[in-house]
């Protein structure tokens, strides 16, 4: 994410001082956050407290691992907006769950994106923040319509812009706890006036484009619905009354909460990927965009995030990613325990084809295939072999240079003995 936004990463800082000693309501319109006294003389006022408040979100995280729940929920239960509480699950090392990344899921999304046919779209005050910070605003118009939200949903943003003004552009620190040590970070004036001019020009945009759409439907609610509203505000909830009633598709990176919307069978939804891809196929967003787009996403722990040959071929040859970093973060998202291995062999086979089809690739080409492979068999103990093969066979060389190489890859990543 960005590094302009000091109210991003409050989730786990919540304790804020003036450089004047002063200790100001951090949130005064939320609940759950303190106001302290910070005496030199006797730290634990403050340290005490910022732990215990950690270990209590660290107990809350493990909870909503085991039982997800919509990231409103969560933000609700925390006593802050979403965008962060997002910021917050990010920075605690957490996955931000946008999909379950099967095919059959992406093709059911494409197919609504393609049903809606520019009829115009909800989205939440997260999605329309992610959607501001990738610039692809209208791209998402171009495939989807006209943007629709929700007062509510438009609050979390007038919110967050009081919430700066609050400080009244004076500098401040904040403390936090991690890995067992207590931290100190400034809040500079140029990071207020950064974080303003941003909330200020997404409201801007927002007033020059976006239609205010009510919160009203006669939609039958699912009885997980119904539990959820009645523990938490009903305003939760204002994005999937509004996408149904004004029969837009509902754009939103929440998993769990498009999983909500969807339980009626009559709001159509996707997250941004599938608009994006099909956007980057019909030549609407430039395919450099699109992989901006796929880097932000799995920089930020967007899980999961589909990526193909094409986005690896381009971070392989691009001039300025010279240290590899962006191109070794797309690789990591192939793999893993939980990962649809046919779809992701693919991917891999067809760069390597790309990178092998000379008789000795560079070395940097190498290391960029031994990365791949890496990435490909990690967490893979069970079914290593069949994957091995494939790739072995598929993969096709001049002279089987590829081949030659994957033996003694193997061998000194200790699948094959040395012999």
């Amino acid at each position: 994410m960005d590094g302009t936004l000091p109210y991003g990463h409050l989730l786990l800082k919540e304790y804020s001082v003036h450089e004047n000693g002063s200790t100001p309501l951090q949130f005064p319109s939320f609940e759950g956050f303190q106001r302290i006294v910070f005496d030199p003389k006797s730290p634990e006022t403050i340290l005490a407290p910022i732990k215990a408040r950690h270990d209590a979100l660290v107990k809350l995280f493990a909870q909503i691992e085991k039982e997800p729940v919509p990231i409103l929920v969560i933000a609700e239960m925390l006593g802050i907006d979403v965008v962060k509480a997002f910021h917050g699950i990010i920075e605690s090392g957490r996955k931000f769950m946008v999909c379950t990344g099967t095919a059959e899921e992406r093709a059911v999304a494409l197919k609504a994106i393609t049903r809606n046919s520019k009829a115009g779209y909800i989205t939440d005050a997260l999605t329309l923040y992610i959607i501001r910070r990738l610039g692809i605003e209208d791209t998402i118009m171009e495939m989807c319509g006209p943007i629709g939200m929700t007062e509510s949903a438009i609050d979390v943003l007038r919110q967050r812009k009081e919430e700066i003004e609050y400080h009244g552009g004076k500098p401040f620190w904040v403390m936090s706890f991690h890995n067992g040590r207590y931290f100190r970070e400034e809040i500079t004036a140029e990071r207020l006036r950064s974080a303003l001019d941003e909330v200020q020009n997404d409201l801007f945009w927002i007033e020059k484009n976006c239609h205010i759409l009510p919160a009203e439907s006669d939609l039958e609610l699912s009885p997980e619905f119904r539990k959820i509203s009645k523990r938490l505000r009903r305003n939760l909830f204002d994005s999937i009354l509004a996408a149904e009633s004004s029969h837009r598709i509902l754009v939103c990176e929440d998993y769990h909460y498009r999983l909500l919307a969807t339980q009626s069978g009559k709001i159509p939804s996707t997250w941004l990927q599938p608009v994006l891809m099909m956007a980057r196929d019909r030549t609407v967003l430039p395919p450099e965009k699109y992989d901006e787009a796929v880097y932000y996403m799995l920089e930020s722990g967007f899980w999961f995030i589909t990526i193909d040959s094409g986005n690896l071929l381009r971070f392989a040859n691009s001039e300025v990613d010279s240290d590899g970093r962006k191109f070794k973060k797309v690789a990591e998202a192939l793999g893993g325990p939980s990962a649809d291995m046919r779809s992701h062999v693919g991917v891999a086979v067809s760069f390597l084809n790309e990178i092998w089809e000379k008789y000795d690739p560079p070395l940097k080409s190498k290391a960029q295939t031994s990365k791949v492979l890496e990435c490909l068999l990690k967490g893979r103990t069970e079914d290593s072999w069949p994957i091995i093969r494939n790739i072995n066979f598929l993969v096709i060389s001049p002279q089987k240079t590829f081949q030659k190489y994957f033996i003694e890859w193997l061998k000194g990543h200790f699948y094959l003995p040395f012999n």
